[in-house]
């Protein structure tokens, strides 16, 4: 599975890296800081996942997240974020999921789990 984080926050991207690798099998995580960055590499490797903050420099969220989605329509979008009310809006503009980053990362743990098990059988066939 491939999984491209993005994320403006060298901290943010290192620690999700970090557990990403650590608590999913077979993971390639990429990370991104800008949404130029982020298109470019979606359109190179159409990944499984992308895992977007809200606030990512240079573009609006509907927009980026149209974009993402003409690139590569099959990519999981998880919006991240810290802001009240981004939930709602991150869902009506074409997001999978949110998740706050002020949560545990458990949940996110779990979902991208179930992801990789409903794609385990595609894979094999």
């Amino acid at each position: 599975m491939v999984i491209i984080v993005a994320d403006d926050e060298r901290i943010v991207l290192a620690a999700f890296r970090f557990m990403l690798e650590r608590k999913l099998k077979g993971v390639r995580v990429c990370c991104t800081k800008q949404a130029e960055q982020l298109l470019d590499a979606v359109e190179r490797r159409c990944p499984e996942v992308v895992i977007l903050d809200w606030e990512l420099p240079g573009e609006k969220p509907l927009p980026l997240i149209n974009k993402l989605r003409d690139r590569c329509p099959n990519s999981t979008i998880i919006v991240t974020s810290m802001l009240p009310g981004a939930e709602s809006r991150a869902i009506h503009s074409g997001a999978d999921k949110v998740i706050s980053k002020g949560e545990p990362p458990d949940g996110l743990i779990a979902y991208l789990q179930q992801l990789t098990a409903a794609q385990t059988p595609a894979l094999r066939q």
